[in-house]
């Protein structure tokens, strides 16, 4: 199955199986932004205390350096104590957004587990 009918060049084809696209859900992320979500999982007893001064200074550090309004949710689920970072991307920037949030999390929280 040929999705668009009249691509002008080849990279503009896109080409599924008739089988995947009848079995599997498509996503179409577009060109817009949309929301992403990943869980960073920690030892309880290594969180700091006050963890949401933290998460409060980390929303401004990635407001400033990447621009990306970021959302913190702390959880807990059968493979322990997680952060669940919510954010909105272009899907060609998820991936770098994801590692530098990531980063910035573990520099923040490995930085108080240090000077506890």
């Amino acid at each position: 199955m040929v999705i668009d009918p009249t691509p002008e060049s080849y990279e503009d084809y896109f080409k599924v199986p008739n089988k995947l696209f009848l079995e599997k859900p498509i996503k179409n992320y577009g060109r817009g932004k949309f929301r992403n979500e990943f869980a960073v999982y920690f030892d309880k007893s290594k969180l700091p205390i006050d963890l949401p001064q933290k998460t409060e200074l980390l929303k401004e550090k990635v407001w400033d350096s990447l621009d990306v309004n970021v959302n913190f949710f702390l959880g807990a689920d059968s493979d322990g104590v997680k952060i669940t970072v919510y954010y909105m991307s272009t899907y060609e920037r998820r991936e770098q957004i994801r590692h530098q949030i990531t980063s910035m999390i573990l520099d923040e929280l490995v930085k108080t587990q240090n000077n506890q």
